[in-house]
């Protein structure tokens, strides 16, 4: 197996990825985008209504992702990832295609009625595409996204008996997990998932349109915690070697103890990060399995 690359992913789909894949012609499009403004008092009462998890619980399987890993599971360009050990069983994101989703799921044993939730970081496809299909396999899901994804995306949700939850601050979405809320950017808006435990915060991206190092500052500026662990697509794709090497840098001064990068990420930004990281760096991929007690 070898990671399936953006290109590749183009040429099996058509224009159904160019939408997607227009983000990666222009590094300087990717970050420094404006973001809604937080007020502190609305943030103050997000944080008091989400409560720390166990960080003996909590669990990590990526279900879907280019990034090859386990033999056995078929990786194609998106992800997904299961988070277990909170007060809900959550999915981030649910990949490209629904087939390869649902026949990664079942390989896993991932049972679609043991999920409660479904937080989806932003609409292009690699991102949603076996969503509708998981709905069909558990109608009682609740739904996060971003108010930014397509009215008709949102229909399609809510007459599936979901129910929907549109994010636009951040906010918690259960008793142990929060959105960053909408963050700007003028690829795709998106928002990334922050787990707050009693070791520190997990924080699971889906691209970092935005930027993965304007993502983890508003988490830390959100939450005033530390981060353990930061997972999923950093979307370096198109970065220089020195750009890179400097975002992998600030990650480290802002306190990310742990990085997991998979899917647009990149390869070279992959190794240069695992660089940066040494021991800290943890490899990842479809099938890979994160279990967060293991990190402290």
């Amino acid at each position: 197996m070898h990671a399936v690359t953006r290109r590749e992913a183009l040429a099996r789909s058509g224009r159904f990825l160019l939408s997607a894949a227009a983000c990666s012609l222009a590094p300087g499009l990717t970050t420094g985008c404006s973001n809604r403004e937080v007020d502190p008092e609305i943030v103050s009462r997000v944080i008091q209504n989400v409560q720390e998890a166990s960080i003996d619980n909590i669990r990590l399987t990526v279900v879907y992702d280019n990034v090859p890993c386990h033999k056995g599971l078929r990786n194609d360009w998106g992800f997904a990832c299961l988070v277990e050990g909170l007060d809900k069983t959550l999915i981030f994101d649910s990949g490209r295609f629904d087939d390869i989703f649902m026949a990664n799921l079942a390989t896993l044993n991932i049972d679609p009625q043991q999920i409660d939730l479904l937080f989806l970081s932003h609409d292009h496809p690699d991102h949603i595409g076996g969503s509708l299909k998981l709905l069909e396999a558990n109608s009682r899901l609740q739904v996060a996204l971003v108010k930014a994804f397509p009215a008709g995306f949102k229909r399609l949700v809510t007459s599936a008996g979901a129910t929907l939850v549109a994010v636009d601050r951040p906010q918690g979405v259960s008793r142990h997990c929060l959105s960053t809320g909408e963050m700007r950017s003028v690829v795709k808006d998106e928002h990334a998932l922050v787990l707050p435990t009693d070791k520190g915060l997990i924080i699971v991206t889906g691209c970092a349109h935005p930027g993965v190092v304007e993502i983890v500052e508003r988490t830390i500026a959100i939450t005033k915690q530390e981060v353990l662990l930061l997972a999923g697509g950093f979307h370096l794709l198109m970065d220089t070697a020195a750009s890179i090497r400097e975002k992998a840098s600030r990650l480290r001064e802002l306190g990310v103890k742990y990085v997991a990068p998979s899917h647009c990420t990149g390869g070279e930004a992959i190794k240069i990060i695992a660089e940066v990281y040494g021991e800290k760096f943890i490899g990842s991929g479809v099938g890979r399995v994160i279990a967060a007690d293991n990190l402290v």
